[in-house]
């Protein structure tokens, strides 16, 4: 076991079979997945492990010049359908160097069948918890949570790299995607619409409007009890992506679930794992998987 995730075999294999499901299920030509395991790019890494089980047509991006994302414990990472979609050129890394928000990259794809190319950026910013964070960062009481300046900083530095084609090609029609650790009308992702970024999910006419959301927080059932539901998780196209997107939607596997159904076997009895598991697509996680339908 690593710091992070399944704590015993058993627990794994839970896990996996219902990650594998949700993924299948989903069928998607590309995927970015955040939080797996930073343990490299070789045949025994938690990615090509992924990969393998989804069949042998699926191929994992595997970033130049390093031999793992930064060094947390958990990463972004890419996986894709090889026979439906191919990479154009090599992954490029941009790292913040703040420590604070997950190393990404942004590798372009193209279907096999020729078409418009489009390049996936996938994004794990800083949590909203509040350890260590001073200044700025501080909870300012606007309904924000802690570290919203480090997530500002890293849209604006996010956006500087793009715009210098860091994987260079023509026409890259960029799609960032991933765990924001920020709600559709925090400062984080305005500065995205300033920049006429636009928000999928958040979108009234291809995505779910005012009413999307992947991830409910802090529901209690007692008297003090609170609760929210919203959009942590995004997909945001550049200008020259978003004519192309047709629909974009939260499918609602997981924050709506039960914590009982995972995988985790703590605080159960033998008959509550027994009979609350079960190897399907439900609460595999704890926030729900963002789709986007392109039409290159």
């Amino acid at each position: 076991p690593t710091e992070r995730g399944a704590s015993s075999q058993m627990e794994f294999n839970k896990q996996h079979s219902k990650i594998v499901k949700a993924l299948k299920s989903i069928d998607a030509d590309v995927f970015a997945l955040m939080e797996i395991a930073n343990n490299g790019y070789g045949p025994n890494s938690a990615v090509a492990n992924l990969a393998q089980a989804l069949g042998p047509d699926w191929k994992y991006v595997i970033p130049p010049n390093t031999a793992k994302l930064g060094t947390d414990a958990i990463a972004v990472a890419i996986i894709y359908n090889s026979k439906r979609v191919k990479t154009v050129g090599a992954a490029a890394i941009y790292d913040d160097q703040t420590q604070m928000n997950r190393v990404t990259m942004a590798q372009t794809f193209q279907s096999v069948k020729g078409g418009k190319l489009f390049t996936l950026v996938p994004n794990h910013l800083k949590s909203k918890r509040c350890d260590g964070a001073s200044g700025l960062d501080l909870d300012q009481q606007d309904g924000q949570g802690c570290w919203n300046q480090t997530r500002i900083l890293a849209v604006e530095k996010l956006m500087n790299w793009i715009a210098a084609n860091p994987t260079h090609v023509a026409k890259p029609n960029y799609l960032l995607v991933g765990d924001m650790n920020s709600y559709a009308k925090e400062d984080p992702i305005l500065a995205l619409i300033k920049a006429n970024y636009h928000t999928l999910l958040n979108d009234e006419k291809i995505g779910q409007g005012k009413q999307a959301y992947s991830y409910v927080f802090g529901v209690s059932s007692d008297a003090n009890g609170y609760g929210g539901a919203g959009n942590l998780d995004h997909a945001i196209a550049d200008a020259e992506l978003y004519p192309l997107v047709k629909r974009a939607f939260a499918w609602h596997i997981n924050a709506d679930e039960p914590t009982a159904l995972d995988y985790n076997e703590e605080y159960k009895t033998p008959e509550q794992i027994a009979a609350f598991y079960q190897p399907d697509a439900f609460r595999s996680s704890d926030h729900d998987p963002v789709i986007v339908d392109l039409d290159l």
